[in-house]
């Protein structure tokens, strides 16, 4: 694992992004309800 920190680090960095998303995708469905 390790040896591919920047693997890691992408990981992380998308899993950031798709939480960023789903907040967007809640509110947007709130404003649509």
């Amino acid at each position: 694992m390790s040896h591919y920190p920047t693997q890691n680090r992408f990981t992380l960095l998308l899993e950031m992004l798709y939480a960023v998303l789903a907040r967007c995708t809640s509110r947007s469905s709130r404003v649509m309800t």
